[in-house]
């Protein structure tokens, strides 16, 4: 475990770490965005087991967005069709479809701020500020984005179910879950996607799992221990 000189500079470093990324740095944040959405586009090509629904993820402050929705949905578009905006902080515009040429689609919008950017740059503070050599922390860094990202796949999943495809009545939805169902569609929306503390829950408990040893969890495990025969005594 931490010395207390070790713990503290590793509470020194995760505060310098977290505060510089956090910073709304526009550029980075608009070149995360950028990934964000191609991500997005990438694996949302088919939404899991049904092939018919399809994600396109775009700008949603582009100028041309509106040509960029004509690219993505074929088919004429009323001349009266304008992209919703959204909210000040969302900037990807989501647009859900069902087969090949639709006869409609969808629109939601999002944050890839606080769906994925506080996630990824909290998660990298983490690892940064924990003393470790550069090969485990490169490890650790390699399967916490790996998971990390299988995080933000499923967060945005409950998203696109709960709002989209999973709403019965939706002329593009893919399934009609049932009362039970939907009650979890929309219960796992609100703790995935509509928490924003999560972003930085969830990269804490992935940064556990990957980033301490086995011999740090057994130490761990007996503090644990220790505290739990304590208060039993008490």
């Amino acid at each position: 475990m931490l010395q207390p000189r070790a713990a503290l500079k590793f509470s020194v470093l995760l505060v310098v770490y977290a505060t510089l990324f956090l910073i709304p740095w526009q550029p980075v944040e608009q070149a995360y965005a950028s990934l964000f959405r191609t991500g997005g586009n990438i694996f949302f090509t088919r939404f899991w087991f049904w092939g018919e629904g399809h994600t396109k993820f775009l700008d949603l402050h582009a100028k041309d967005l509106r040509m960029q929705v004509e690219l993505a949905i074929p088919g004429q578009l009323p001349r009266s069709f304008q992209p919703a905006r959204g909210e000040h902080k969302q900037d990807t515009l989501l647009l859900l479809s069902k087969g090949p040429k639709p006869p409609s689609f969808g629109q939601l919008h999002t944050s890839s701020r606080m769906v994925g950017y506080w996630p990824t740059v909290w998660l990298l503070a983490l690892i940064l500020a924990k003393p470790m050599s550069w090969k485990r922390r490169g490890k650790s860094l390699m399967w916490g984005m790996v998971l990390l990202h299988l995080f933000i796949a499923v967060r945005l999943s409950f998203y696109l179910a709960a709002k989209g495809f999973g709403v019965s009545g939706k002329v593009y939805a893919l399934f009609a879950p049932g009362e039970f169902f939907s009650e979890v569609l929309t219960r796992g929306d609100e703790v995935f996607m509509q928490n924003p503390s999560l972003s930085f829950f969830a990269p804490t408990f992935i940064w556990f799992a990957v980033a301490f040893s086995r011999s740090e969890w057994a130490v761990l495990r007996k503090l644990t221990q220790g505290s739990d025969d304590e208060n039993e005594s008490d």
